[in-house]
């Protein structure tokens, strides 16, 4: 039992509970937003960091308000996405214990650094994606033959996409200086 006499504000927001190291040092998404059968396939997510908040002058465009046509400060969030390149999709398909993963298919062409974040230790020789690989090196035609007669089977279609900004999957060159 506390010893206070009379009551107060808590000290400390409950936003930041619990105090304990994280379990991982990157955000996960956890819940994807539903999905429209009626839409074209496309992202339904992007991973975002918030990297700051800043301050902005800008003229409020709203008819009937006092501050019409004025400008006026208002702080804004700065949020930064990482360069992200797809390079396979994951395959799902629903049990009655929820969604389990059906077939993993990666992209033909993938960097060393790609390699190394998905497996430690990683060779040409013993690297497991370089077996998965092998068969797709025939060109388009060979990936979507084995692909075909699973494609009604799987509802649930999500990317492998490891982003990552300082190592970068498909670097591109530095800019050549010209001098005359």
């Amino acid at each position: 039992m506390s010893h206070r006499k009379f009551s107060a504000p808590r000290h400390g927001s409950l936003g930041f509970l619990p105090r304990k190291r994280s379990s991982r040092h990157r955000g996960k998404v956890k819940s994807f937003p539903k999905d429209d059968p009626s839409k074209p396939v496309h992202l339904t997510a992007f991973l975002g960091y918030k990297a700051g908040m800043t301050h902005i002058v800008r003229e409020v465009d709203r008819p009937g308000s006092k501050v019409n046509k004025k400008e006026v400060v208002e702080a804004v969030t700065i949020v930064e996405t990482p360069p992200m390149v797809v390079v396979g999709i994951v395959g799902y398909v629903e049990t009655p214990r929820g969604l389990r993963t059906f077939k993993t298919v990666f992209a033909e062409h993938i960097s060393d650094e790609c390699k190394r974040r998905f497996y430690k230790n990683c060779s040409a020789r013993l690297c497991p994606m370089s077996s998965i690989q092998a068969p797709l090196a025939g060109g388009k035609g060979s990936l979507e033959a084995g692909n075909e007669p699973h494609a009604h089977m799987v509802p649930v279609c999500l990317p492998l996409t490891p982003c990552k900004g300082d190592e970068g999957l498909y670097r591109a060159p530095p800019p050549t200086l010209l001098c005359s």
